[in-house]
This record gives structure tokens, C-alpha cells and sequence, in this order.
């Protein structure tokens, strides 16, 4: 796959897998992705525009403090996010997007 190929994402498709692989339900599991992303565009990761020059190395994003971000806006536990965001991170694995730019909701 092209790395400058943009991916599209069907939220609801990613809802349900998540909600299948951890029980949770999916109002929570929104509430989650939403808040990551939330963290990712305040960091400038999630930008509607291609860089001027373009990053010739890979983003790492903390976990840790993704999971604490989110944890002191949602009340939800560490744990839990962590369910949810390694359940997302396969969801994008098993579909070859990691590492691609995606849009979600084409």
C-alpha cells in the first residue's frame, strides 16, 4: 500500500469491532476514540492540510500520557482505554492502515 495513499475508515465499522473485542458499549467506545483524536489534533498530528515539507520520520505518540489525557476528560479508567486503543490499534493492524495517513467518514 502506498504510504501517501489516503485510507478511509468507516467509524461504525471500527465502533463495532471494538465493542465485539472488549464488551464495552459503544457510547464509551466513541467517547474514547473521540477524545483521542481530540489529543492527537492538539498536538498537530491530525492536520486537514499536507506538511510543507514532509516528515522524512515515524510520529511516536506517549501512550501514557494519551491515556492520561483522556482518563482526567472522561473519568474512565487507564485500563479501559487501554482496552480500547489496543483493540483500535488491531482493528487498523489487521487492515494494513497503521502507518498510512486515514480519514475517517469518507
Amino acid at each position: 500500500m502506498n504510504p501517501q495513499e489516503d485510507i478511509c475508515i468507516d467509524n461504525e465499522e471500527l465502533y463495532a469491532y471494538i465493542v465485539e473485542k472488549t464488551g464495552f458499549k459503544e457510547e464509551q467506545v466513541a467517547k474514547i476514540l473521540e477524545c483521542e483524536m481530540e489529543y492527537l489534533e492538539s498536538l498537530g498530528l491530525l492536520e486537514d492540510k499536507e506538511p510543507e515539507e514532509p516528515e522524512d520520520h515515524d510520529v511516536f505518540v506517549d501512550t501514557d500520557e494519551l491515556e492520561r489525557y483522556i482518563s482526567e476528560r472522561l473519568n474512565e479508567t487507564k485500563e479501559t482505554i487501554a482496552a480500547v486503543l489496543d483493540a483500535e490499534n488491531s482493528f487498523l493492524l489487521e487492515r494494513g492502515v497503521l502507518g498510512v495517513k486515514f480519514e475517517t467518514e469518507c
